[in-house]
């Protein structure tokens, strides 16, 4: 839970889920004296789509039909010193296990008169909302993925300080690095307040980087009743970036023989989120939110695009051809692994909380090209553990860009338990 909700205890249940259920991990852990640890094993079946315009075959472009990903998490706290580090194992039935470690969090933290201080790798997540969040400047979590895993920290110098229901902090994010690192990467500097109030919370950052100049964003939530909340939040850049395919729309040429993807300078930039939370016979809730992200592509832009894999496609009939028309067909697919594939987004999600079983539905919509995603869930836990199975389904127009996913369906299987 972050440390937003850590300050108090949530006055209803309601402020609690959109809180602390939008922030949590669906790992469940065992403890005993400063030492979490916990397992989750994660079978998936997918299904592609053979006629979207980005399809290459699978010797370009691995496709597994099926995958599973095992993943243990060790937590350790001694005194001022915390640690988080996994260790996954991911099989592929076309490809060979592959195991990996990582140090998610590793960091210092410790009183200097009213500051908390903290220097290291530390995961810092902001900002409410179930489909995205303006304000998750130094994480930027894709919320749209199916596979979650405990999150990986971002090194950082920290100063913060606490009153009873606000705080305030100063945060030097990849201290390490240069001025001119672009990316999840780059040396920014953030100032934040929050504050916990009767009827809601609401949060202000100032965000300084070499990349976007001084960033400005405010968001919070409203408690309107007991039955319903509103949440908001909004992020401006004087400047951002955003990866344009260089041939799309552009270029009369056809065929790249390196990656055509450059980096393009935009002005004011702006991603916003709107949402409400309804819950009523204390079991069902509805979360309803829209947002509008400039870093995300436009539908002029995605319809170059499709225009450009059209032509390059028709140059099958040139044999010679065959292998650079994949490697262009692979390299503009990279555009559906975005956050945000479009720039407007609709998103509505229904819960319920049954005694044993927890079944939930979301649908996904892009408004301008009609593309929809739709994901149909069901939990249950038992003692030790809890299981989260569900299917995903990404279609829409041909010409939209969810209707152009390589993946067509997914079906996941979520297991995870204390031992």
């Amino acid at each position: 839970m972050s440390a937003d909700c850590r300050m108090r205890s949530c006055r209803i249940r309601m402020k609690c889920i959109t809180l602390a259920g939008l922030l949590s991990l669906p790992l469940m852990s065992s403890t005993a004296a400063g030492v979490d640890y916990s397992i989750s094993i994660r079978p998936q079946l997918n299904e592609y789509r053979t006629d979207s315009l980005f399809y290459v075959p699978k010797t370009v472009v691995s496709k597994p039909d099926t995958s599973s990903r095992t993943l243990f998490d060790l937590s350790l706290s001694q005194g001022d010193i915390t640690f988080l580090g996994s260790v996954s194992n991911e099989m592929a039935a076309e490809g060979k296990p592959t195991t990996r470690g990582i140090v998610k969090e590793l960091y210092y933290s410790s009183a200097l008169s009213q500051w908390d201080l903290t220097i290291g790798r530390r995961v810092t997540s902001w900002g409410v909302g179930y489909g995205f969040r303006p304000l998750d400047v130094i994480q930027q979590q894709n919320l749209q993925s199916t596979d979650v895993e405990s999150l990986g920290g971002v090194n950082q110098l920290i100063a913060e300080r606490y009153w009873e229901l606000s705080a305030a902090g100063i945060y030097l994010i990849n201290p390490g690095e240069s001025l001119d690192t672009r990316g999840s990467k780059q040396l920014a500097l953030i100032g934040r307040y929050f504050s916990s109030l009767e009827e809601g919370d609401w949060q202000a950052l100032l965000r300084y980087s070499d990349e976007h100049g001084l960033q400005g964003g405010i968001g919070g939530i409203n408690i309107v009743s007991d039955a319903l909340e509103l949440h908001s939040s909004l992020l401006y850049s004087p400047r951002y970036s955003k990866s344009i395919h260089s041939l799309a729309g552009q270029s009369r040429t056809l065929l790249a023989t390196v990656d055509p993807w450059r980096e393009r300078g935009y002005k004011g930039g702006l991603r916003i989120m709107v949402g409400a939370n309804w819950t009523w016979s204390e079991r069902d809730n509805l979360i309803v939110e829209y947002w509008h992200d400039d870093f995300a592509l436009s539908r002029d832009e995605w319809q170059a695009l499709f225009t450009l894999a059209g032509d390059q496609r028709g140059l099958h009939s040139i044999p010679a051809l065959e292998s650079a028309i994949h490697n262009n067909l692979a390299w503009s697919s990279q555009a559906l692994q975005a956050n945000s594939l479009m720039q407007k987004n609709l998103l509505l999600r229904w819960q319920h909380e049954g005694a044993e079983w927890q079944p939930a539905a979301a649908l996904l919509i892009t408004p301008d090209d009609g593309g929809r995603v739709t994901t149909l869930s069901l939990e249950r836990k038992w003692q030790g553990l809890s299981m989260d199975a569900g299917l995903r389904l990404f279609d829409g127009p041909t010409d939209s860009a969810y209707g152009q996913v390589t993946r067509k369906r997914e079906l996941f299987i979520t297991l995870y338990s204390e031992f």
